[in-house]
């Protein structure tokens, strides 16, 4: 299945049994399209992150790519929002 038509836009990851086989490769083997979390988008890489989702097909040749559809990525796995601080008012003045 080609990449164009596939949707919205997703995210690459590479896999391994281990966390050790994980990192070895520098290319991706997971296409996942993630819906209805946009923080999702700002997963950075090397984190490992678990999700749940659809595979809808794979790619065996040249190189072994499996397609996920429908992703929702654990929340816990998600980067926190960052919190602004509380802008801070001067104190009225009292009319004298």
């Amino acid at each position: 299945m080609s990449k164009e038509g596939w949707g919205p836009p997703g995210l690459y990851w590479e896999a391994g049994q281990k966390r050790e086989e994980s990192g070895v490769s520098a290319t991706p083997n997971m296409d996942v399209r993630v819906v209805g979390q946009p923080e999702a988008a700002k997963l950075e890489k090397d984190n490992a992150v678990r999700f749940t989702g659809t595979l809808m097909s794979y790619d065996p040749d040249p190189s072994f790519m499996l397609h996920w559809d429908k992703a929702k990525v654990n929340e816990e796995d998600l980067p926190k929002p960052d919190k602004k601080p509380a802008t801070k008012r001067p104190a009225p003045k009292k009319p004298s």
